[in-house]
C-alpha cells in the first residue's frame, strides 16, 4: 500500500515541477512568498534525473544543481506518476499495482485541490474506506471481461495506460492528463463487494470429464443504481473536487450499453461537448482482457 506519511511536503521545495501533458518535459516554478506562482523555464526528464534544463533570462543565475537536486525529490511524490505508463510488470504484480493505485490517485487529488493538507485528508478518508472492500481481489465481471483474481485492479489501471495513449491523439490533446487519470481510476470503484467466488462444475469437450474451477457470480450491490451511476455515486462522496466533465465521464463511461433509449440525446450531447467523456469510452472499451487473454 502507500505510505502518505512518506510524502515530502511541497512546502520543503524551493522549486516545483508540473509536467507537460503526456510528456517528459516540465514546467519549473520557483517558490516565492510561500507560493510556486513564478515560472522560471522547463526542464526535460528522464525517471528521477534531468537531463537538460532551459530558464528564461531572468533566472539565468539559479543554481542548476538545487534544481536538479529538487527534481530528484519530487521525482518521489505522487504528482510525478500522473500522465506516463504503467509498465506491464507493475500491473501483473499485487503489491506493485495496489500501491500504483493509490499513488495515482493521491497525485491526482493532490493535482486538482491545491491545498495539500485537505488533498491529504481527502485521499486519506476514501482509502480508509476502500481498504475496507474487496477491491484489490474483486473481479471486474463474471464473465465479460478480466473475470478473475484481481481483475478489477489490473482492468483500472490498463484503462490509465489506453487513457495516456490517446491522449497523444489532436482530438483529446485539450483534455488535462491529471483528470482524465482521476476518472479512470474511478470509473468501476462501484464493482467492489458485488461479486462472490464459487466453484462451477466445468465439462471438458474431448475427455467427457466435469472438473470444478473457481468462478465469480453476481451477489448483490449497497448502491444499486447501475454500476456506472454507482461509481458515480461513490466518487462524488469521497471527491467533492470532481468536475462535471469527469462525473459526466464516470456515468457515461459504458457508452450505449450503459443509457436507456430516453437517455441516448443525453449520451451523444456529452460525448460531443465533453472530449474526457468519450475519451474514458474509447479507454474502457479498449483496454478489456478476456480471461485466459492478453
Amino acid at each position: 500500500m502507500y505510505d502518505l506519511t512518506k510524502i515530502k511536503p511541497k512546502s520543503e521545495f524551493l522549486y516545483w515541477f508540473i509536467r507537460q501533458g503526456i510528456s517528459g518535459n516540465f514546467d519549473i516554478y520557483v517558490r516565492e512568498n510561500g507560493e510556486f506562482n513564478i515560472k522560471i523555464g522547463t526542464c526535460y526528464a528522464e525517471s528521477w534525473e534531468i537531463q537538460s534544463i532551459s530558464l528564461s533570462d531572468a533566472y539565468l543565475n539559479c543554481d542548476m544543481n538545487v534544481i536538479k537536486e529538487a527534481f530528484s525529490l519530487f521525482y518521489h511524490r505522487p504528482e510525478y506518476i500522473v500522465g506516463i505508463q504503467i509498465p506491464a510488470e507493475i500491473i501483473n504484480t499485487t503489491e506493485s499495482n495496489a500501491a500504483t493505485f493509490e499513488k495515482l490517485i493521491t497525485g491526482c487529488v493532490l493535482m486538482q485541490m491545491g491545498d495539500e493538507a485537505k488533498a491529504l485528508k481527502t485521499v486519506k478518508r476514501f482509502l480508509d474506506w476502500f481498504h475496507s472492500t474487496d477491491f484489490y481481489n474483486a473481479p471486474a465481471s463474471t464473465r465479460f471481461h478480466d473475470c478473475e483474481h484481481e481483475g478489477l485492479l489490473k482492468h483500472s489501471l490498463r484503462v490509465v495506460n489506453h487513457i495516456i495513449m490517446l491522449l497523444q491523439l489532436r482530438k483529446f490533446s485539450e483534455v488535462a492528463a491529471n483528470e482524465a487519470v482521476f476518472a479512470a481510476l474511478l470509473h468501476d470503484i462501484s464493482k467492489c463487494d458485488v461479486y462472490e467466488l464459487y466453484m462451477r462444475n466445468v465439462k471438458d469437450e474431448e475427455t467427457g470429464t466435469w472438473s470444478q474451477v473457481p468462478s465469480y457470480r453476481y451477489k448483490n450491490s449497497k448502491t444499486p443504481f447501475g454500476h456506472s451511476c454507482s461509481s458515480l455515486y461513490l466518487s462524488q462522496k469521497y471527491f467533492p473536487c470532481l468536475t462535471m466533465e469527469q462525473c459526466l465521464a464516470i456515468r457515461h463511461h459504458m457508452g450505449a450499453y450503459g443509457v436507456s433509449q430516453s437517455e441516448n440525446s443525453d449520451l451523444s450531447e456529452a460525448n460531443a461537448n465533453f472530449k474526457l467523456n468519450l475519451l474514458l469510452q474509447w479507454a474502457d472499451q479498449s483496454s478489456v482482457t478476456v480471461y485466459g487473454q492478453v
